[in-house]
């Protein structure tokens, strides 16, 4: 998956980025459904790592209070944005991203986790987890988020069974034939 595409993409047109990030996360959850867990978080990384991920997918926008869009430029973003019948799944994408940056990073912790310079995978992974850690309560899983996250926790604890339960109950999965079929539990 490395090219030097992505080097020179954020100099394309609008159009030619939208359409590069909407094939990287295609790839990436491509990836996820063969197996390829490394390589799909790789490919997903700078995707789902961006605040703006409707808006680099041209899926809408996202609300933000410090930048205010003149209505050229957002008749102009509105004229981008792809019908809804061709849009991704955020639930999944998000859901993809989360489970293999679980898959990468718990391990990273636990071998990192008296090291000084401590290397980080996945910083929304880690920043997630974290704020799961402040909350005093812990309330039963029902986002995707929250299942990914207890299974994390049960990872860490080296409940497996658990940890798989979780993430078998994330609905996205579910709906997935690989999941089904079991070619990708």
């Amino acid at each position: 998956m490395k090219s030097k595409i992505s080097a020179s993409i954020s100099k394309q047109q609008i159009l030619n980025q939208v359409i590069y990030n909407r094939a990287i996360v295609q790839m990436g959850i491509a990836a996820f459904r063969l197996g390829y867990f490394v390589e799909a978080n790789q490919a997903l990384m700078e995707v789902c790592q961006s605040p703006k991920v409707k808006e680099s997918l041209a899926q809408g926008s996202s609300f933000n209070r410090q930048q205010e869009k003149t209505q050229d430029e957002e008749m102009e973003e509105k004229k981008r944005q792809v019908p809804p019948h061709l849009q991704i799944n955020l639930d999944l994408l998000d859901s993809v991203y989360m489970t293999t940056s679980l898959m990468l990073e718990v391990p990273n912790i636990s071998e990192n986790k008296f090291d000084v310079h401590r290397k980080v995978i996945s910083r929304n992974f880690r920043k997630l987890i974290e704020q799961y850690d402040l909350k005093g309560i812990q309330f039963v899983a029902q986002s995707s988020r929250d299942f990914i996250v207890n299974a994390a926790r049960y990872i860490h604890q080296s409940k497996w069974q658990q940890a798989y339960d979780c993430i078998c109950q994330v609905k996205v999965f579910q709906r997935m034939q690989e999941f089904q079929n079991g070619s990708l539990k």
